[in-house]
């Protein structure tokens, strides 16, 4: 089966105050043609209401056919919660409209309807409806899903594969599908092998950064231990004030690294150097207060010892 779409004029309002609740879907003939010729059959139309989903989103323009697969916006006009058979064939769905749309359809902002059904493709008799979209334009010159002899599905084999999801396609729908990406020049397999390729390169990527980062705080915490606890001042004393622990930044090292680590969660650009610099000066603090309390000085002396360079301007 295939998804198709067909264009049907959209009943407008017998006055500007209203937008129509029920909305003509399918006419009532069970030989249906399109603007463009196409020809399908809706013999059926009490299995057709029975196999559609409710609700069906009523969009613009088949948005949710072509934006929304590709990750782009596709806003709902409103939403067919309801169908019914009328006279002898035709399909009518009950809408809960949008306070937009229903602005837009009340000011003829938008005047014809066309809805996307699936249908056999040997007997091209109606199966399901699956959405309509408000569009301005007959199906002559719709393009996807409106484009005369290029039906289209959302979602081919290969690329199904890679997000598990199952379809399944008959002979004839496959080499209709194989025909047209050849017509348009698209290799699907090579697509999906680039899409592979750039996935592994991103996890190789992330690999050698992380890798990076725990080298640069190696080395940050390398340069912190020799500039502010040189081993000539890892005295009794010292050890004492920070818990009798010889190597104190080793002790708190996984501690600061994972602050970094959130650091960098909260902000994505933080560099690895802006964010070795955060841990230096947190360092630098803690260095100064166990230097305060070691050799009884303020907190102030104790910065004035380990940063002269920021009391003494240079002559």
């Amino acid at each position: 089966m295939l998804t198709l779409a067909l264009n049907t004029p959209l009943p407008l309002p017998a006055s500007a105050s209203a937008a129509p609740t029920w909305i003509q879907l399918l006419p009532d003939a069970t030989d249906i043609t399109g603007y463009d010729g196409r020809r399908w059959r809706n013999d059926l139309p009490d299995r057709v209401v029975a196999q559609s989903r409710m609700p069906l989103v009523l969009d613009y323009e088949h948005a949710s056919e072509h934006r929304a697969p590709q990750g782009l916006d596709a806003p709902a006009a409103g939403w067919i919660t309801r169908l019914e058979v009328r006279g002898g064939a035709a399909v009518w769905g009950q809408v809960d409209w949008t306070e937009r749309a229903r602005q837009q359809i009340e000011a003829r902002e938008y005047r014809f309807l066309s809805p996307v059904f699936q249908y056999e493709k040997d007997s091209q008799r109606i199966v399901r409806l699956t959405s309509a979209g408000l569009t301005n334009q007959p199906n002559l010159s719709l393009t996807a899903l409106n484009r005369e002899g290029t039906p289209t599905m959302s979602l081919f084999p290969a690329v199904a594969e890679e997000f598990t999801i199952p379809v399944k396609l008959n002979k004839e729908d496959q080499a209709f599908i194989d025909e047209t990406l050849k017509h348009l020049g698209i290799n699907l397999k090579q697509a999906y092998e680039r899409l592979l390729q750039k996935k592994a390169a991103e996890k190789a990527a992330k690999r050698q950064l992380n890798e990076s980062f725990a080298d640069a705080f190696a080395k940050g915490l390398e340069q912190v231990k020799e500039a502010y606890w040189p081993p000539a001042d890892r005295s009794a004393a010292n050890r004492a004030t920070v818990g009798a622990d010889p190597d104190p930044i080793a002790r708190f090292a996984p501690q600061h690294r994972a602050q970094i680590e959130r650091d960098r969660a909260d902000n994505p650009r933080l560099s690895i150097e802006q964010a070795i610099e955060r841990f230096l000066i947190t360092q630098r603090a803690q260095s100064a207060i166990a230097l305060s309390r070691e050799k009884g000085l303020s907190y102030g002396q104790a910065w004035q010892q380990l940063e002269p360079a920021a009391f003494y301007a240079a002559d």
